[in-house]
Formats: C-alpha cells, sequence, structure tokens
C-alpha cells in the first residue's frame, strides 16, 4: 500500500492530497520538511496540527490488494 498525506488548509479552508512530504513543502511554504519526515517518520505519528493546517498520513487501499474488515 502506498502512503499519501491528506492535507486541511484551515487558514484557506482547502484540502489535497499529496504523494509525498517533498511535495507537501513545495506546494504549501508553510513547514519545512525536516519537521515532516521528523513527525511522520522518526516519531512514527499518522497527524500533525497547527492553528494553520492539519495533515493526516494513511494508505491508498487499491483494487489489487486485498484487505480485511475490522
Amino acid at each position: 500500500m502506498q502512503n499519501v498525506y491528506i492535507f486541511f488548509n484551515k487558514v484557506q479552508d482547502t484540502l489535497k492530497v499529496y504523494g509525498s512530504v517533498r511535495a507537501i513543502c513545495k506546494d504549501t511554504n508553510l513547514v519545512k520538511p525536516d519537521r515532516l519526515y521528523s513527525n511522520f517518520g522518526r516519531k512514527l505519528l499518522n497527524e500533525l496540527e497547527t492553528k494553520e493546517f492539519r495533515i493526516v498520513k494513511t494508505k491508498v487501499i487499491t483494487s489489487k490488494e486485498e484487505y480485511t474488515t475490522k
């Protein structure tokens, strides 16, 4: 499964989906890559929220992959 990042800009009230940390940083200029890599990689968090934005890291489920209902 591939990771994606759902980015909600609270100031502009917009929602975008990104495929990488680098893409978020280039497009938004709101956060530095080191901060995201630290939170999602080293600390293994799935969410990051500030006054300006909220980012949720999740997996994309495709038809090729098996999944189970919990």
